[in-house]
């Protein structure tokens, strides 16, 4: 980085310092298929706070659709797959695609650079199809068992904002595996852009679950999605000595249906249902 500017990949000037708008640009154009004005040029490890806002977008888009489908006096698993459905299309399955790549790398490769190369391979094999399958099946089936339709936009947005600030200080924690690929491209955040999507992250997560659960229930959901991620990323380093794209597309995915679950377990336990 100089004084007054940075280079992109293609070797561009791009504006240095701090850029709400630019990284904005650069978070909605990497993350979802979304249009957002701006050109995306800003280095994606500057941009990384933006993760969180992002996940916000993505989780009200999946639960106002569920919303719709309510009112239009659908049965709640419809609802339930139409929510899933949308947040899959708004950010091209990029997570999913992750998740099932992940999968297929970790638990059918014997060596750190076989499991790499597996994760490469575009085609999907019998781990990764399974973990799309139980993806997509305990998102739909926590969402159907809420029962009602504000608690579902309010849960999804909190599960979407944290598990992407979680990867954001994945990013910064952990060491990469390999020296190409996306999270090799992507650099890592500094302190402060962790700190920053982390905190947001956490912030709206309790305002938003504190609508519906007590202080110490919000706080036992975020630890279950933040426990697990990290659990599946401990499996990572011990497995292939790093994590990549792939792992955090995994993570977020874990972290998401794990602050559902946590949600759904404290309501039942409660009998706040």
């Amino acid at each position: 980085m100089t004084s007054e500017s940075e280079k992109n990949a293609a070797g561009e000037r791009t504006p240095a310092g701090f850029h709400p708008l630019a990284d904005l640009s650069t978070g909605f154009m990497f993350l979802t298929r979304l249009p957002f004005p701006g050109r995306g040029d800003r280095p994606l490890s500057t941009a990384a706070w933006t993760f969180p806002v992002v996940g916000a977008l993505v989780g009200s888009l999946g639960g106002l659709a569920f919303w719709g489908a309510t009112l239009l006096g659908m049965p709640p698993v419809i609802a339930a797959l139409l929510a899933v459905a949308v947040t899959a299309a708004v950010t091209g399955a990029l997570h999913e695609d992750g998740l099932s790549d992940a999968c297929d790398g970790l638990f059918g490769g014997y060596t750190p650079e076989r499991r790499l190369e597996i994760m490469r391979d575009s085609r999907i094999g019998g781990f990764g199809a399974l973990a799309m399958v139980i993806s997509v099946g305990l998102r739909v089936a926590a969402l159907t068992s809420l029962h009602f339709p504000d608690g579902v936009l309010v849960f999804l947005i909190a599960a979407h904002t944290l598990s992407r600030a979680n990867i954001v200080l994945v990013m910064n924690q952990m060491q990469l595996a390999g020296k190409t690929g996306m999270a090799a491209t992507a650099g890592r955040p500094g302190l402060f852009i962790s700190a920053l999507a982390f905190i947001f992250g956490l912030s709206v997560t309790f305002y938003l679950a504190g609508l519906f659960l007590t202080p110490l229930g919000v706080g036992v959901a975020c630890a279950v999605s933040i426990g697990l991620s990290w659990a599946f990323m401990m499996m990572a380093l011990a497995k292939m000595g790093g994590y990549n794209g792939d792992c955090l597309g995994a993570a977020q995915q874990i972290g998401e249906i794990g602050l559902l679950l946590a949600v759904l377990g404290w309501i039942n336990v409660m009998g706040l249902a």
